[in-house]
């Protein structure tokens, strides 16, 4: 495990968590003071009222799903990213307990094209290529409700939405109360010939409390989990060196998924020790009965530690292996090992919201945020172990990344009719790297050489308005449009000539804006039946992680790997819904279709042999989703669903044998089954099962799909919860994930059987 220095920013969030503590203690003597006077007391029991409709809600544009209190309590494990574990046609890449991770949404994710909010502010990272959300900035304790929405049907959201949203809405606290959780778990983790037990821990502590108008929330929260292996040293049988080597044992054997031929695996990368920190604190204000601002800090650090890189090759003496060629099956082999490494992270959001939401008239809110990630450093050795790991030449990445956010938006309800929603929507995006060449790979100061660095920044302004026009109880129309003005500027790459100069080429500045127009029919023939049709137009503008990062030809001067002139993605949208309530519960079956013009993705272009970021002309990705859930008695609930997917790329003169194949890295099966039993009032279980059928990696499709290190297998995953409540404060969960211990790769592998204990105290 690993031993940080403890932010002062952190230092202070948990002082005045301690105030808090200290002021709920002082209120339970005062409730002793009155309990000791003559005078008979009446206790009242706790009434509380809370508006249950989403934050800002406009009534559903197309498919939507609504998690509420009651399924975050149940579903919840180790993360927050759990609550998503179940829903269909959701994918969340989520490889090990705690883990930021990608959320996938009806096959488009990968690449900007769902968006994950909490109160109107963006959680997803589109300054990484990985678009990633720190799951860790939301605890469960603090969330109202989350609601899903499919596709790109609302004038509310941008073109990033291509795939859906997930929109989390926090509640304020009512009154004064406070929740200390601590969990521990733990997995058996065995691959190729690495085996280790591989533990997590986590404390969570939140203290809210309501003073007249004033309300305040915190939250501190400790994460610390050693990660399986993620990547493997490997060779297939006709990667063959010239010369001879060392006889060497040890090694092992699978099948390579992309090319079906036989392959060695001589090491891998090692366990990761990973410890992050998250502090929050906001604060609120009632200004009248419907109106309310706020403001709220968080801060977070991440630090990661790699140190135990392994190789599975030993001499004739059963010495390691670490350099130079081996002889294995009277073949030789050169291999190559991941060095130790070291990573520190950390950042910043600052939030200021608005809220004014009468029973009736103008509601509006007003949200703005600055998501400031100063920190994002790794220090990497050069050399060969295990002497690196006494130090030696190395390098470091250093970067910088963030977001502003400023949304207004306001509705009101107009001749009974007419739900109309409107307002405007502000973002800047930036980013900012570099990376040396260092003498002594653990002391960041040790630089030597510059090797190359990029910055650039992204802004778009949007106009939207929306109106959804119910003719009768059976008729609706809604129309919307949003108008988006977007810009790529500052942007610039780094690098290095052969005489060892540093050159610097500006990246030209580019501009665009559109128009999305959006349009729903709802028919409902009695209150059971609806049918909806919904239809969009989406754009959804390259990121600064697709513009602007890559590098400079030392010989040349030119930039490559790189492609500041991506097209904007275009997609029109289908969807038609059919949705039956039945007793307890409902039925949905829905069509889809997104037709995606300038599909960004990374490619080899087969006449410039560049690797990076690129339009596919054309791509199509449709399906079918079928949703079921019901309630059968007091005791038992259970629910379904299953989506088939056909992602097709249709056009693609970068890559012609694309044409016609499955877009790679998506599953076409996602299925999700759970059963939740409550034999008595205190006690819980949940049962659930998880499917995702094998992805093709290559973009011709010619891979053999074999399981393995670097493919995309198929998995049924089954797991299980029992959750129970003490009295009014206790609760204990125990939960096993991967029941039957399936060895899952999606490219890296995913966690083995996971057991989880968590023991939650609140008040």
């Amino acid at each position: 495990m690993i031993t940080i220095q403890k932010s002062s920013k952190l230092y202070w969030i948990s002082v005045l968590l301690v105030i808090g503590l200290m002021l709920t203690a002082g209120g339970d003597l005062r409730a002793e003071e009155i309990a000791e006077t003559d005078k008979p007391v009446k206790k009242l029991e706790d009434i509380m009222v809370t508006d249950k409709r989403p934050e800002g809600e406009v009534k559903a544009t197309g498919v939507e799903k609504i998690i509420d209190q009651e399924d975050l309590e149940i579903k919840q494990v180790t993360s927050t990213s759990d609550i998503l574990k179940y829903v269909p046609s959701i994918d969340v890449t989520s490889r090990e307990p705690g883990a930021s991770g990608r959320v996938t949404i009806r096959g488009l994710g990968r690449g900007a094209r769902s968006v994950t909010l909490s109160d109107g502010i963006v959680m997803t990272d589109f300054t990484s290529s990985g678009n990633n959300v720190n799951w860790s900035q939301i605890a469960p304790e603090e969330i109202d409700n989350v609601e899903v929405v499919y596709g790109p049907f609302s004038a509310l959201y941008s073109g990033n939405t291509m795939g859906g949203a997930v929109a989390i809405t926090t509640k304020d606290p009512e009154k004064r109360e406070m929740s200390v959780t601590a969990g521990y778990g733990f997995q058996n983790y065995s691959m190729y010939n690495y085996s280790e037990t591989l533990p997590y821990s986590k404390i969570n502590v939140t203290y809210g409390d309501r003073i007249g108008r004033f309300h305040i929330f915190g939250l501190l929260n400790r994460f610390d989990v050693d990660v399986q292996p993620y990547t493997y040293s490997t060779k297939t049988e006709s990667s063959t060196s010239s010369g001879t080597g060392e006889p060497a044992t040890g090694w092992d054997v699978d099948t390579d998924p992309l090319t079906g031929e036989k392959r060695y695996i001589f090491g891998d990368q090692g366990e990761r020790e990973r410890l992050k920190y998250m502090g929050k604190l906001r604060f609120g204000f009632d200004l009248n009965e419907f109106t309310t601002i706020s403001a709220e800090y968080r801060h977070w650090t991440e630090d990661e530690e790699m140190y135990h890189s392994d190789t599975y090759l030993r001499d004739s003496q059963g010495n390691p292996i670490w350099s130079g060629n081996v002889e294995v099956d009277g073949q030789t082999y050169n291999p190559s090992y991941s060095g130790p490494r070291e990573s520190e992270a950390a950042g910043d959001v600052y939030q200021l919201a608005f809220k004014r939401e009468p029973e009736e008239g103008l509601k509006t809110r007003v949200t703005a945020a600055y998501v400031d990630n100063y920190k994002d450093q790794t220090l990497r050795s050069s050399g060969t172990m295990p002497e690196a790991l006494d130090g030696g030449e190395g390098k470091v990445s250093d970067a910088s990344t963030g977001w502003y956010n400023i949304d207004w938006q306001s509705s009101i309800t107009m001749f009974e009719q007419h739900e109309i929603a409107g307002g405007f929507h502000y973002d800047q995006y930036f980013t900012d790297s570099e990376s040396w060449k260092l003498s002594e790979w653990k002391d960041e100061d040790s630089k030597t050489e510059f090797s190359s660095g990029s910055d650039g920044k992204t802004k778009c302004y949007a106009l939207f308005l929306q109106d959804e026009w119910t003719f009768s109880d059976k008729y609706s129309l809604y129309v919307g449009g949003r108008h988006e003005w977007w810009e790529g500027y500052d942007a610039s790459l780094s690098g290095v000539d052969d005489s060892g100069n540093i050159i610097t080429r500006d990246i030209e500045e580019r501009d665009e804006n559109h128009f999305s127009p959006k349009l729903a029919f709802t028919y409902r023939p009695n209150p059971k039946w609806s049918l909806r049709l919904s239809l969009a137009q989406a754009y959804r503008f390259p990121t600064t992680a697709e513009l602007f990062y890559g590098s400079i030809d030392s010989s040349t001067g030119y930039t490559t790997k790189t492609n500041p002139d991506l097209k904007t993605e275009k997609t029109f949208a289908k969807d038609i819904s059919i949705t039956r309530t039945i007793d307890g519960g409902s039925v949905r079956l829905s069509l889809f279709e997104n037709d995606v013009d300038d599909y960004i993705y990374r490619q080899t272009n087969i006449d410039t042999q560049v690797n990076y970021y690129q339009n596919i002309e054309k791509v199509r990705i449709r399906g079918v989703e079928f949703d079921i859930s019901k309630r059968f008695t007091r005791y038992f609930k259970s629910s379904f669903n299953v989506t088939f997917l056909e992602p097709k790329i249709r056009e693609n003169s970068g890559y012609p044998d694309s044409e016609g194949k499955i877009v790679p890295s998506v599953a076409q099966w996602i299925g999700n089954l759970t059963l939740e039993f409550t034999p008595m009032e205190k006690l819980s279980v949940l049962l659930g099962g998880r499917y995702r059928s094998t992805a093709y990696s290559e973009l011709d499709n010619s891979d053999e799909r074999e399981d393995g290190y670097g493919g995309y297998n198929g998995s049924l995953i089954l797991d299980a919860k029992v959750a129970y409540q003490f009295n009014r404060n206790w609760r204990l969960s125990l939960a096993v994930d991967n029941i039957t211990d399936e060895e899952v790769f999606w490219y890296h592998p995913y966690n083995q059987r996971m057991y989880s204990f968590e023991l939650k105290w609140s008040y």
